[in-house]
């Protein structure tokens, strides 16, 4: 990853990180503010992934072997833009392929790209959260899911950072992500949801 595609990626990780915290409002005043303040910790994190996220492409190089996935490095080796939800949707059905396989090892590195790609799409930090538990354990899971849950309060993201603390164990810790998770639904949630709900809620009274 070039200097430049760093520095995009650290500013959009951080108006993904003020936006959420602000309820989606990018309109306020102090937003490019909040933005430069979150700067530097994004910063960071881009430059201490650079070498994940090439692990994460040459895994996708491997498992890609029609080449269907050809037009998108070009896009993006050339700087071009890309359509972000297309490009996630043909990424995944090759980081599914090592989840599902339990190749953890590129599981990690491919969901660590797609999140580096697309980083608003929290669904991608579940399958992330869970290979970083398979790879490194429990403990360096718990660390994952403290920061991302810092920026993305989302009921099954929670329920995974949950089960990731029962198994460090810290079940006081879980016993917060459950009720956080719960808070999160809202009052309309959807009848798969519902059925999610009622099992936080039956968890959470064992702990």
């Amino acid at each position: 990853m070039n200097q430049s595609a760093q520095n995009s990626l650290a500013n959009l990780l951080a108006a993904v990180q003020v936006a959420n915290e602000n309820n989606g409002n990018t309109a306020i005043e102090d937003f490019k503010e909040q933005v430069q303040k979150k700067l530097p910790l994004w910063d960071q994190y881009t430059r201490d992934n650079t070498k994940l996220l090439n692990k994460g492409i040459q895994a996708f190089k491997r498992y890609d072997k029609n080449h269907r996935l050809d037009f998108l490095w070009m896009r993006l080796k050339n700087g071009e833009k890309v359509s972000k939800n297309k490009a996630i949707d043909d990424l995944f059905k090759f980081a599914n392929d090592a989840f599902e396989h339990e190749n953890w090892d590129d599981a990690h590195a491919m969901f660590s790209f797609m999140a580096a790609l697309s980083p608003e799409h929290y669904r991608i930090y579940s399958y992330l959260g869970t290979a970083t538990e398979k790879l490194y354990g429990p403990a360096d899971a718990s660390l994952f899911y403290d920061a991302i849950t810092k920026t993305f309060e989302d009921p099954e993201l929670l329920f995974y950072a949950a089960e990731c603390e029962m198994h460090v164990p810290n079940n006081e810790k879980a016993k917060n992500y459950l009720e956080r998770a719960i808070k999160a639904f809202g009052d309309k949630p959807s009848n798969d949801m519902l059925q999610l709900e009622e099992e936080m809620k039956d968890l959470l009274k064992t702990l």
